[in-house]
Protein backbone atom coordinates (compact mmCIF):
# COMPACT_ATOMS: atom_id res chain seq x y z
CA UNK A 1 0.00 0.00 0.00
CA UNK A 2 1.18 3.78 -0.72
CA UNK A 3 -0.05 5.83 1.82
CA UNK A 4 -0.15 8.81 -0.17
CA UNK A 5 0.82 12.46 1.29
CA UNK A 6 -2.51 13.23 1.30
CA UNK A 7 -4.51 14.00 4.71
CA UNK A 8 -2.06 12.87 7.06
CA UNK A 9 -1.97 13.55 10.63
CA UNK A 10 0.61 15.66 12.16
CA UNK A 11 2.14 14.85 15.43
CA UNK A 12 0.19 15.52 17.99
CA UNK A 13 0.73 18.20 20.34
CA UNK A 14 2.17 19.67 26.35
CA UNK A 15 0.59 21.77 28.94
CA UNK A 16 1.14 21.11 32.69
CA UNK A 17 0.49 17.31 33.49
CA UNK A 18 -2.94 17.45 34.64
CA UNK A 19 -4.28 20.62 33.24
CA UNK A 20 -6.44 21.36 29.93
CA UNK A 21 -7.11 24.62 27.92
CA UNK A 22 -10.34 25.51 26.51
CA UNK A 23 -10.45 28.31 23.67
CA UNK A 24 -13.08 28.68 20.87
CA UNK A 25 -12.10 27.71 17.41
CA UNK A 26 -11.28 30.72 15.16
CA UNK A 27 -10.13 32.36 18.00
CA UNK A 28 -5.68 33.34 18.56
CA UNK A 29 -3.82 32.44 21.82
CA UNK A 30 -2.33 32.32 23.91
CA UNK A 31 1.70 31.94 22.60
CA UNK A 32 1.83 35.18 21.32
CA UNK A 33 -0.72 35.06 19.06
CA UNK A 34 -3.53 38.06 17.99
CA UNK A 35 -5.42 39.38 20.64
CA UNK A 36 -2.88 37.94 23.66
CA UNK A 37 -1.42 39.95 26.06
CA UNK A 38 2.24 39.58 26.33
CA UNK A 39 2.21 38.44 29.93
CA UNK A 40 0.30 35.67 28.20
CA UNK A 41 3.31 34.31 27.21
CA UNK A 42 5.08 33.78 30.71
CA UNK A 43 1.12 32.38 32.50
CA UNK A 44 1.01 28.68 32.77
CA UNK A 45 -2.78 27.87 30.79
CA UNK A 46 -5.55 28.38 33.15
CA UNK A 47 -8.59 26.49 32.64
CA UNK A 48 -11.20 29.64 31.62
CA UNK A 49 -14.83 28.58 32.00
CA UNK A 50 -17.10 30.74 30.28
CA UNK A 51 -20.64 29.67 29.69
CA UNK A 52 -20.44 28.31 26.38
CA UNK A 53 -16.96 26.19 28.53
CA UNK A 54 -19.28 25.33 31.24
CA UNK A 55 -22.23 23.77 29.25
CA UNK A 56 -19.53 21.94 27.00
CA UNK A 57 -18.17 20.01 30.26
CA UNK A 58 -21.72 19.04 31.20
CA UNK A 59 -22.48 17.43 27.76
CA UNK A 60 -24.30 13.98 27.66
CA UNK A 61 -21.57 13.03 25.53
CA UNK A 62 -17.64 13.67 25.04
CA UNK A 63 -15.59 12.78 22.46
CA UNK A 64 -11.61 12.82 22.40
CA UNK A 65 -9.88 12.96 19.31
CA UNK A 66 -6.02 11.35 19.80
CA UNK A 67 -4.06 13.23 17.14
CA UNK A 68 -6.74 15.97 16.43
CA UNK A 69 -4.26 18.30 15.80
CA UNK A 70 -3.51 16.82 12.53
CA UNK A 71 -4.90 16.65 9.27
CA UNK A 72 -7.23 13.60 9.85
CA UNK A 73 -7.63 14.16 13.64
CA UNK A 74 -8.41 17.74 12.85
CA UNK A 75 -11.24 16.85 10.05
CA UNK A 76 -12.35 14.57 12.55
CA UNK A 77 -13.17 16.90 15.20
CA UNK A 78 -14.52 19.38 12.84
CA UNK A 79 -16.75 17.02 11.38
CA UNK A 80 -17.93 15.86 15.09
CA UNK A 81 -19.00 19.20 15.71
CA UNK A 82 -20.88 20.10 12.13
CA UNK A 83 -22.59 17.06 13.21
CA UNK A 84 -23.36 17.73 16.73
CA UNK A 85 -24.64 21.15 15.63
CA UNK A 86 -27.08 19.72 12.57
CA UNK A 87 -28.53 16.97 14.47
CA UNK A 88 -28.94 19.07 17.77
CA UNK A 89 -26.44 16.61 19.71
CA UNK A 90 -25.39 17.50 23.46
CA UNK A 91 -21.53 16.57 22.59
CA UNK A 92 -18.26 17.82 23.76
CA UNK A 93 -15.64 17.47 21.64
CA UNK A 94 -11.63 17.23 22.79
CA UNK A 95 -8.72 17.54 20.75
CA UNK A 96 -5.35 15.03 22.45
CA UNK A 97 -1.87 15.19 21.80
CA UNK A 98 1.74 16.63 23.21
CA UNK A 99 2.14 19.94 22.49
CA UNK A 100 -0.44 22.85 23.27
CA UNK A 101 1.53 25.29 20.15
CA UNK A 102 0.04 22.16 17.86
CA UNK A 103 -3.21 22.36 19.35
CA UNK A 104 -2.77 26.69 18.68
CA UNK A 105 -1.39 25.98 15.10
CA UNK A 106 -4.71 23.79 14.32
CA UNK A 107 -6.73 26.88 15.41
CA UNK A 108 -5.51 28.93 13.19
CA UNK A 109 -5.27 26.78 10.04
CA UNK A 110 -9.21 26.15 10.59
CA UNK A 111 -9.18 29.71 10.49
CA UNK A 112 -12.90 31.65 10.88
CA UNK A 113 -14.28 28.27 12.30
CA UNK A 114 -16.02 30.35 15.36
CA UNK A 115 -19.26 28.58 14.59
CA UNK A 116 -17.81 24.58 15.49
CA UNK A 117 -17.84 26.33 19.13
CA UNK A 118 -15.77 25.14 22.09
CA UNK A 119 -13.32 22.18 21.70
CA UNK A 120 -11.20 21.67 24.68
CA UNK A 121 -7.14 20.56 24.37
CA UNK A 122 -6.24 17.66 26.87
CA UNK A 123 -2.44 16.58 26.84
CA UNK A 124 -1.60 13.04 25.94
CA UNK A 125 1.54 11.34 25.14
CA UNK A 126 -0.31 8.23 23.16
CA UNK A 127 3.15 6.54 23.39
CA UNK A 128 3.05 6.35 27.58
CA UNK A 129 0.73 4.49 28.74
CA UNK A 130 0.67 6.49 32.14
CA UNK A 131 -0.23 9.24 30.21
CA UNK A 132 -3.21 7.67 28.02
CA UNK A 133 -4.24 6.39 31.47
CA UNK A 134 -4.84 9.61 33.15
CA UNK A 135 -6.22 10.99 30.48
CA UNK A 136 -8.46 8.29 29.78
CA UNK A 137 -9.64 7.86 33.31
CA UNK A 138 -10.01 11.83 34.48
CA UNK A 139 -13.13 12.31 32.27
CA UNK A 140 -16.18 10.01 31.69
CA UNK A 141 -15.37 10.06 28.20
CA UNK A 142 -18.16 8.48 25.77
CA UNK A 143 -15.65 7.89 23.30
CA UNK A 144 -12.13 7.60 22.54
CA UNK A 145 -10.85 8.37 18.52
CA UNK A 146 -7.11 7.17 17.66
CA UNK A 147 -5.81 9.56 15.04
CA UNK A 148 -2.16 9.77 15.84
CA UNK A 149 -0.44 7.67 13.04
CA UNK A 150 2.13 6.87 12.20
CA UNK A 151 0.81 3.09 12.83
CA UNK A 152 4.04 1.47 11.06
CA UNK A 153 6.85 0.43 13.90
CA UNK A 154 4.42 0.08 16.67
CA UNK A 155 4.13 -3.23 18.32
CA UNK A 156 1.55 -2.45 20.85
CA UNK A 157 -2.03 -0.90 20.65
CA UNK A 158 -1.52 1.13 24.13
CA UNK A 159 -4.41 3.73 23.58
CA UNK A 160 -7.33 0.41 23.25
CA UNK A 161 -5.92 -1.25 26.14
CA UNK A 162 -6.14 2.00 28.38
CA UNK A 163 -9.80 2.34 26.71
CA UNK A 164 -10.54 -1.60 27.53
CA UNK A 165 -9.29 -0.77 31.04
CA UNK A 166 -11.39 2.38 31.47
CA UNK A 167 -14.11 1.02 29.84
CA UNK A 168 -14.75 3.92 26.92
CA UNK A 169 -15.42 2.90 23.64
CA UNK A 170 -12.61 2.66 20.96
CA UNK A 171 -12.28 3.54 17.24
CA UNK A 172 -9.04 3.99 15.23
CA UNK A 173 -7.23 4.58 11.77
CA UNK A 174 -4.55 2.20 12.06
CA UNK A 175 -3.60 1.11 8.66
CA UNK A 176 -0.48 -1.29 9.73
CA UNK A 177 -1.54 -5.06 9.37
CA UNK A 178 0.57 -6.19 12.79
CA UNK A 179 -0.47 -3.59 14.77
CA UNK A 180 -4.51 -4.53 13.68
CA UNK A 181 -3.01 -8.40 14.92
CA UNK A 182 -1.88 -7.05 17.95
CA UNK A 183 -5.46 -4.99 18.66
CA UNK A 184 -7.48 -8.08 17.15
CA UNK A 185 -5.29 -10.68 20.19
CA UNK A 186 -7.67 -8.28 22.48
CA UNK A 187 -10.71 -8.92 21.32
CA UNK A 188 -11.89 -11.44 24.08
CA UNK A 189 -11.00 -8.69 27.15
CA UNK A 190 -13.21 -5.96 24.96
CA UNK A 191 -15.84 -8.63 25.14
CA UNK A 192 -15.39 -8.89 28.29
CA UNK A 193 -15.59 -5.53 29.38
CA UNK A 194 -18.48 -4.53 27.41
CA UNK A 195 -16.19 -2.19 25.37
CA UNK A 196 -17.24 -2.05 21.85
CA UNK A 197 -13.99 -1.45 19.89
CA UNK A 198 -13.42 -0.61 16.18
CA UNK A 199 -10.12 -0.44 14.53
CA UNK A 200 -9.27 0.81 10.80
CA UNK A 201 -12.20 2.27 10.61
CA UNK A 202 -11.00 5.15 7.45
CA UNK A 203 -11.37 4.98 3.66
CA UNK A 204 -8.47 2.38 2.94
CA UNK A 205 -8.74 -0.03 5.24
CA UNK A 206 -12.10 0.66 6.20
CA UNK A 207 -14.80 1.88 4.20
CA UNK A 208 -12.73 -0.39 1.53
CA UNK A 209 -13.83 -3.50 3.57
CA UNK A 210 -17.65 -3.02 3.29
CA UNK A 211 -17.09 -2.95 -0.66
CA UNK A 212 -15.58 -6.23 -0.59
CA UNK A 213 -18.46 -7.41 1.63
CA UNK A 214 -20.91 -5.93 -0.43
CA UNK A 215 -19.39 -7.56 -3.15
CA UNK A 216 -19.51 -10.44 -1.91
CA UNK A 217 -23.24 -10.07 -0.72
CA UNK A 218 -23.75 -9.53 -4.32
CA UNK A 219 -21.70 -12.73 -6.00
CA UNK A 220 -22.69 -14.84 -3.85
CA UNK A 221 -18.97 -15.89 -3.39
CA UNK A 222 -15.25 -14.70 -4.09
CA UNK A 223 -12.44 -16.60 -5.62
CA UNK A 224 -10.06 -13.97 -6.46
CA UNK A 225 -9.69 -10.44 -4.65
CA UNK A 226 -8.14 -7.61 -5.89
CA UNK A 227 -8.60 -3.79 -4.51
CA UNK A 228 -6.65 -0.84 -6.34
CA UNK A 229 -6.44 2.58 -5.05
CA UNK A 230 -5.95 5.90 -6.49
CA UNK A 231 -5.47 9.02 -4.46
CA UNK A 232 -4.66 12.66 -5.58
CA UNK A 233 -5.76 15.89 -5.13
CA UNK A 234 -7.03 16.09 -1.35
CA UNK A 235 -4.51 18.88 -0.11
CA UNK A 236 -1.20 19.20 1.11
CA UNK A 237 1.03 16.09 2.95
CA UNK A 238 2.09 16.66 6.60
CA UNK A 239 5.20 15.11 8.37
CA UNK A 240 3.21 11.93 9.38
CA UNK A 241 2.10 10.82 6.15
CA UNK A 242 5.88 11.09 4.63
CA UNK A 243 6.94 9.41 7.52
CA UNK A 244 4.05 6.57 7.04
CA UNK A 245 4.95 6.09 3.25
CA UNK A 246 9.00 5.45 3.72
CA UNK A 247 7.63 3.08 6.66
CA UNK A 248 5.81 1.01 4.55
CA UNK A 249 8.17 0.98 1.84
CA UNK A 250 10.39 -0.77 4.34
CA UNK A 251 7.86 -3.16 4.82
CA UNK A 252 7.32 -6.59 2.70
CA UNK A 253 3.56 -6.51 2.19
CA UNK A 254 1.22 -9.61 2.65
CA UNK A 255 -0.66 -11.88 0.20
CA UNK A 256 -2.71 -14.76 0.61
CA UNK A 257 -2.63 -17.40 -2.44
CA UNK A 258 -4.08 -21.04 -2.61
CA UNK A 259 -4.49 -20.27 1.58
CA UNK A 260 -1.30 -19.34 2.14
CA UNK A 261 0.25 -16.40 3.06
CA UNK A 262 2.88 -15.00 0.74
CA UNK A 263 5.49 -11.76 1.23
CA UNK A 264 5.64 -9.63 -1.62
CA UNK A 265 8.45 -7.23 -2.57
CA UNK A 266 7.46 -3.52 -1.40
CA UNK A 267 6.25 -1.27 -4.28
CA UNK A 268 6.84 -3.82 -6.86
CA UNK A 269 4.69 -5.53 -9.49
CA UNK A 270 3.80 -2.12 -11.37
CA UNK A 271 0.87 -2.41 -13.55
CA UNK A 272 -1.75 -0.32 -15.04
CA UNK A 273 -5.29 0.25 -14.42
CA UNK A 274 -8.67 1.66 -15.28
CA UNK A 275 -9.76 3.51 -12.33
CA UNK A 276 -13.03 4.32 -15.20
CA UNK A 277 -14.31 8.10 -15.90
CA UNK A 278 -12.94 10.60 -14.25
CA UNK A 279 -9.53 9.49 -13.28
CA UNK A 280 -8.89 7.17 -16.21
CA UNK A 281 -5.84 4.49 -16.27
CA UNK A 282 -3.21 5.04 -13.70
CA UNK A 283 0.09 3.02 -12.61
CA UNK A 284 -0.48 1.41 -8.98
CA UNK A 285 2.29 -0.62 -6.93
CA UNK A 286 2.20 -2.89 -4.17
CA UNK A 287 2.56 -2.26 -0.46
CA UNK A 288 0.90 -3.42 2.66
CA UNK A 289 -2.14 -3.29 4.12
CA UNK A 290 -3.90 -4.63 7.07
CA UNK A 291 -7.63 -5.84 5.18
CA UNK A 292 -5.28 -7.97 3.60
CA UNK A 293 -5.54 -10.16 6.90
CA UNK A 294 -8.52 -9.65 7.71
CA UNK A 295 -11.80 -7.94 6.32
CA UNK A 296 -14.59 -6.59 8.77
CA UNK A 297 -13.32 -9.64 10.98
CA UNK A 298 -13.55 -12.16 8.13
CA UNK A 299 -10.09 -14.12 7.82
CA UNK A 300 -9.31 -13.26 3.99
CA UNK A 301 -7.22 -16.65 4.38
CA UNK A 302 -10.77 -18.66 4.37
CA UNK A 303 -11.03 -17.46 0.72
CA UNK A 304 -9.36 -20.27 -1.83
CA UNK A 305 -7.84 -17.68 -3.83
CA UNK A 306 -7.40 -14.29 -2.41
CA UNK A 307 -4.72 -11.74 -3.66
CA UNK A 308 -4.89 -8.36 -2.04
CA UNK A 309 -3.16 -6.39 -3.88
CA UNK A 310 -3.47 -2.93 -2.04
CA UNK A 311 -2.51 -0.89 -4.61
CA UNK A 312 -1.66 2.92 -4.86
CA UNK A 313 -1.37 5.46 -7.41
CA UNK A 314 1.92 6.92 -7.89
CA UNK A 315 2.68 10.09 -9.73
CA UNK A 316 5.30 12.53 -10.24
CA UNK A 317 3.87 15.65 -9.15
CA UNK A 318 0.28 15.73 -8.00
CA UNK A 319 -1.87 18.15 -5.75
CA UNK A 320 -0.69 15.92 -2.68
CA UNK A 321 3.14 16.85 -3.51
CA UNK A 322 6.20 15.27 -5.40
CA UNK A 323 7.11 11.74 -5.20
Amino acid sequence: MLLAPCGASQPPVRVPAGRRSWRPLGAFGPFGLEGTRPSTLRTPPRRVRTRAASAASAAALSVLVVGGSGRVGGSTARWLQRLSQQEGLDLRVAVGGRRRENFAAWCRRVGDAGELGEVEFVEIDHSREESVEQALRETDWSLVLHTAGPFQGITQPTILKQAIRAGVPYVDVCDDTELCKAAKALTSQAKEAKVPAVVSAGIWPGVSALMVCEAQERLGAIEELELSFHTSGTGGAGPTIVSATFLLLAEQPLNFRDGAEIRAEPWGNRRLVDFGPGVGEQYVHLLDEPEVKRMSGVDVAALPHAVHDFREHSTQQSECGEL
